[in-house]
């Protein structure tokens, strides 16, 4: 894989960013057939580029496709008030990386197929009402309807718990001024197998713990996202659904909804006995078949 430097603007922030070309592209740093779709990697609401954004890109370079990531506004390199996370804004970081990509030498006429991980897979859905143009979209292991998908995680009565906690914050934040700085997995909690996977294997990813702590508006901002209900503009935009079969920070209801209201052509991959994050892992089969299935049905297109 062919890795090349480059950043774009987002708002008021310059973003830090990669093409990922096939190794056979390194004399001239562009694929010729432009027929082949570029992929646009989004990670998780904390996720780094170097994280699953270059792991997928490690696996598509290999069979031949462009692809693009970057770090979010306020993480790694790229410019942002730390600790502010706002889906809002990591949205509209997504719009500006497909226009910058339809735009820039690299992958100028190349095809687009926007793909989200995590959080990023409902992320994309809501990015795409300003990126008409795409070949596709593939959402891996999302959620698209926040309110029910905190309500499942932590159940009714903890779920209250959290809400009276959150108003209570807002209204010491109303009367000071300021924002407390909290552990996202406060306000987005974690099933067990991936919290143990966060711990091990994304902690120790140099950079990944700037996202410890988020400020308190991260949580309005969550508690706003459902991109399931704003689908009409997708009638010509095939979806791939990828989605582990036991995922419990997830729950399976999260992709059978949106398969169920999706108002395009739509597909489906069911990662067997898989959770949510634990088997990302290069060397792991399930995530190796996850690519092989994804170039399936790219070239099915």
């Amino acid at each position: 894989m062919v890795s090349i430097p480059t950043c774009f603007h987002s708002g008021s922030c310059k973003l830090d960013a990669n093409f990922y070309l096939p190794r056979k592209c390194e004399a001239d740093g562009e694929v010729k057939d432009k027929s082949i779709p570029l992929f646009i990697v989004c990670s998780g609401f904390t996720g780094l580029n170097s994280i699953h954004p270059s792991r997928y890109s490690r696996f598509l370079t290999r069979l031949g496709y462009p692809c693009f990531a970057f770090d979010y506004r306020g993480f790694e390199a790229s410019e942002g008030e730390r600790k502010k996370v706002l889906l809002e804004e990591q949205i509209e970081d997504i719009v500006n990386a497909v226009s910058f990509c339809y735009a820039h030498q690299v992958t100028k006429g190349h095809p687009i197929i926007l793909m989200g991980w995590g959080m990023a897979g409902g992320m994309i859905l809501e990015a795409s009402r300003l990126t008409p143009k795409l070949k596709g979209l593939i959402s891996a292991n999302g959620f698209f309807n926040s309110p029910r998908v905190q309500k499942a995680l932590r159940g009714e009565k903890k779920n209250k718990e959290f809400l009276d906690w959150l108003e209570e914050e807002r209204g010491k934040a109303a009367i000071t001024g300021k924002l407390p700085e909290v552990d996202p997995f406060k306000i987005y909690p974690l099933d067990p197998v991936s919290e143990e996977y966060v711990n091990r294997v994304l902690r120790a990813v140099p950079g990944y713990n700037e996202g410890a702590q988020v400020r308190l508006d991260f949580a309005d901002s969550l508690i706003r996202f459902a991109p399931e209900n704003q689908l009409d503009h997708l009638h010509d935009t095939p979806l791939l659904v990828v989605h582990g079969e036991i995922n419990e920070l997830h729950p399976v209801a999260e992709p059978m909804s949106l398969l169920a209201k999706y108002p395009g052509q739509s597909d489906a991959y069911w990662v067997p006995e898989a959770g949510h994050t634990e088997w990302m892992l290069d060397d792991n089969e399930k995530f190796q078949n996850v690519v092989r299935n994804v170039d399936a049905w790219a070239k099915s297109l």
